[in-house]
This record gives structure tokens, C-alpha cells and sequence, in this order.
């Protein structure tokens, strides 16, 4: 079968939009804007949201959550609810990952292993 010009114009066009939202979506860093908006929702009163589910995010947060760990950030009420669990998953993300050589790395292991 022969796509004709148009068809073919408009398949182009599709594949194209198709590889630019892939990329923009490869780039943006999605894990960490899910982790920001989780975490002021868990802080209102009366939300339902459990900070400790996001545990099976990737290790692309664990500089924030160490932040909210050491109480840079965050609020109390929330770190000793929630976040005090916190702690053994970013040893175990950090001795998973970040001992890794250098030729195994991505630039979210360098952010976090840091």
C-alpha cells in the first residue's frame, strides 16, 4: 500500500508530536513534582494521603527526602507521622544505587548520591 503526500505529512506529523511528548516527558522531572504536590497535600488537615506509599518512587528523590529526614524542610507534625520510616529506605536506596560505578550512573544518580 502507498501513502500518498498527505498521508504521509500526516504521519510525519504524529510520529513527530509522538517523539516530542516522549521527550519532554523523559526530561521533566515528573517523580519529583509527584513528591513536592504529595507532600503538601499530606500536610493540610483531614487529607487522606500517605507520604510513606511514595516509597516506590525511584531514587531520583532521595535528596528531598533526606531534606525532609533532617528537617530542612517540611513541617514536624509531618516528619514524625510519616517520614520518620523514611530513613531505612534511603540507606537501602543509597546502598543499592549509589555505589554503583561510574560507568553504571544517570544523572538522577548523581543528583542524589550527592
Amino acid at each position: 500500500a502507498s501513502f500518498t503526500k498527505e498521508r504521509k505529512d500526516v504521519f510525519k506529523f504524529i510520529a513527530f508530536a509522538a517523539l516530542l511528548c516522549f521527550s519532554v516527558a523523559t526530561v521533566t522531572p515528573v517523580e519529583r513534582i509527584i513528591f513536592d504536590t504529595n507532600v503538601a497535600l499530606a500536610q493540610q488537615t483531614g487529607s487522606r494521603v500517605q507520604v510513606y506509599e511514595l516509597q516506590q518512587m525511584s531514587v531520583g528523590i532521595v535528596g528531598q527526602v533526606r531534606e525532609y529526614i533532617d528537617g530542612e524542610a517540611g513541617g514536624s507534625d509531618l516528619y514524625s507521622r510519616q517520614i520518620s520510616s523514611w530513613g531505612e529506605w534511603v540507606e537501602r536506596q543509597e546502598a543499592k544505587h549509589c555505589s554503583r560505578a561510574w560507568y553504571e550512573s544517570n544523572f538522577s544518580l548523581l543528583g542524589a548520591c550527592s
